[in-house]
C-alpha cells in the first residue's frame, strides 16, 4: 500500500479570511490530494485537525477517489498509521504540484525529490545542503516512520520524515527544471496567489489555432473574471442573467439584419 501525508498544518493562507490559500478554486491540499492519487496512493493521512470544515471537506473529496482516509493530529500519531512493508508519500505544506514529470520520478521506488539549492531555495524551497534542495516531495518506507518516536512530540511532520529519510540514504532523484521555470512546480504564500491561478490558467487553458470565436471568448472571459467566479461575485444567477441579456442583443441584431453580428 501507499500512503500520502497531506498536511493542513501549515498551509498558506488567505491574510483577514484565514481561509485556505486556493489555486483555480481548489485549495492546495486539494491539489496535493490529486497528485496523490495520480502518483499511485490509496490511502491519505491528513495531518490537523479532523473535525475542521477543511478536513471534512478533504476527506470527502478523498473518498470520492477512492482513498482510504486517516486523519492524525500529531506526527507522533503516525506511529502504526503506516506498515513497514507501505510507502509514505510526504508533501511539503504550500506545495503546488501540477507536473506529471514528479509522478513518474515517484512511481516506483523510494525516492527524494531535490533540485538545485540556487535555483530552488530563493523560490522557497528547504534547502538540504549548498548543492541541493528539497523539491517538496519524497516517497520513503514505511519502516522509517518508527523513527518519529526518536523526536520530539511537537515536530513538525513534513521535515522531520526529510531528514529521517535522508539519514536513511534514500535514493535522490532531480525533478526537472523547467516545472520550477513554469510555475507547475511551486511553494506558494499568500501573496502568490494570483501569480499562480494566472500561470495555472496560462498550463491548462491552451486554445488551438484553429478554435472557433466562441472557445477564444470562453477563454479569454474565464482568464479575465475567474477570481470573481471563485471569490462569489460571479455565481450562477449572474451567469444566467448575463447570457439571457446577450441572447437579447443577438436576436435584436439577427431580426435588424446583422445576422453574422447576433
Amino acid at each position: 500500500m501507499r500512503a500520502a501525508l497531506i498536511s493542513l498544518v501549515g498551509q498558506p493562507r488567505f491574510a483577514g479570511t484565514g481561509a485556505l490559500l486556493t489555486v483555480a478554486g481548489k485549495t492546495l491540499a486539494e491539489r496535493q490530494l490529486e497528485f496523490a492519487r495520480a502518483a499511485g496512493c490509496d490511502k491519505a493521512l491528513l495531518l490537523g485537525d479532523g473535525t475542521s470544515a477543511e478536513a471534512i471537506a478533504i476527506h470527502h473529496l478523498a473518498e470520492r477517489a477512492g482513498l482510504s482516509v486517516q486523519t492524525v493530529s500529531v506526527a507522533r500519531d503516525l506511529l502504526g498509521s503506516v506498515r513497514s512493508a507501505d510507502q509514505l508519500l510526504v508533501l511539503a505544506p504550500g506545495l503546488l504540484p501540477d507536473t506529471s514529470a514528479a509522478c513518474e520520478v515517484l512511481s516506483g521506488a523510494p525516492a527524494i525529490l531535490v533540485m538545485p539549492a540556487a535555483q530552488a531555495v530563493p523560490a522557497g524551497f528547504e534547502r538540504i545542503d549548498r548543492e541541493r534542495a528539497w523539491a517538496g516531495a519524497l516517497v520513503m518506507s514505511g519502516g522509517l516512520v518508527e523513527r518519529l518516536s526518536e523526536l520530539a512530540a511537537d515536530i513538525d511532520a513534513a521535515p522531520a520524515l526529510l531528514r529521517i529519510a535522508l539519514q536513511a540514504g534514500t535514493t535522490e532523484r532531480p525533478l526537472p527544471e523547467t516545472p520550477l521555470g513554469d510555475g507547475s512546480w511551486a511553494m506558494l504564500g499568500a501573496p502568490d496567489a494570483d501569480a499562480a491561478e494566472r500561470a495555472w490558467l496560462t498550463r491548462h487553458l491552451v486554445i488551438a489555432r484553429d478554435a472557433v470565436p466562441s472557445e477564444r471568448i470562453a477563454a479569454a472571459a474565464v482568464r479575465q473574471f475567474h477570481r470573481h467566479a471563485l471569490d462569489g461575485r460571479l455565481n450562477g444567477s449572474t451567469l444566467a442573467a448575463g447570457a439571457t441579456f446577450l441572447l437579447v442583443i443577438a436576436a435584436g441584431l439577427a431580426l435588424a439584419g446583422f445576422a453574422a453580428a447576433g
